[in-house]
C-alpha cells in the first residue's frame, strides 16, 4: 500500500490569487509614482512654481496732485522733449513739421511746372499703352471679342475643359 501525503489548505486557488494581488499592488505602485512625478514636476516647473512678490506697503507720504502732474510732466518732456504737455502747436507749424519729416523719409518733392488736365490725359494714356499695348479703332471691345479672350484666359489657367 503506498501513502499520500496531504498537506493542510489546499494547493489550488491560492497561487493564482497572489499572482493577481501581486499584479495589482505594482500596478498600483507605478500608478502612484506617476502621479508623484507628475505632481512635483507641476509644482517646480509650473507657472505658479514662484510664489508672488507681496504687496508693497502703502505709503506713509500722500503726493498732491500738483506733485503729481509735476512728476508727470518733467518724465514726458525728458522721453519727448522741452514741449509742454497739453501745448497746442499752431497749424503752420504743424504741417512744416509733417513736410520734414515726410522728406527726411522720402526724401524732396521734385519741383515741376503746373500740368494742364489734357496734358495729364495724354500721359496717362501714353503710359497705359506703354504698359497694355495700343489699342486699334474704338477703345470698347466688341462681346464676342471679349469672351474669345476671357475663355483663352481662363483655359490658359485652368487648362482646357475639352
Amino acid at each position: 500500500m503506498s501513502t499520500q501525503l496531504i498537506t493542510p489548505g489546499s494547493p489550488g486557488p491560492a497561487p493564482t490569487r497572489r499572482r493577481h494581488l501581486r499584479t495589482a499592488a505594482a500596478a498600483a505602485g507605478v500608478a502612484a509614482a506617476i502621479a508623484a512625478g507628475g505632481y512635483v514636476a507641476t509644482t517646480t516647473f509650473g507657472p505658479d512654481s514662484i510664489p508672488p512678490a507681496p504687496a508693497p506697503a502703502p505709503s506713509t507720504t500722500s503726493v498732491t496732485r500738483d506733485q503729481a502732474m509735476g512728476e508727470m510732466r518733467a518724465a514726458i518732456t525728458g522721453l519727448y522733449g522741452p514741449r509742454a504737455a497739453g501745448a497746442t502747436v499752431p497749424r503752420a507749424q504743424a504741417l512744416r513739421e509733417l513736410r520734414a519729416a515726410v522728406i527726411g523719409v522720402y526724401g524732396p518733392q521734385p519741383r515741376t511746372a503746373t500740368v494742364s488736365r489734357a496734358q495729364a490725359t495724354r500721359e496717362l494714356r501714353a503710359t497705359i499703352n506703354g504698359l497694355y499695348g495700343r489699342q486699334t479703332g474704338s477703345a470698347t471691345v466688341p462681346r464676342a471679342q471679349a469672351m474669345r479672350e476671357l475663355r483663352s484666359t481662363i483655359a490658359n489657367v485652368y487648362g482646357s475643359a475639352r
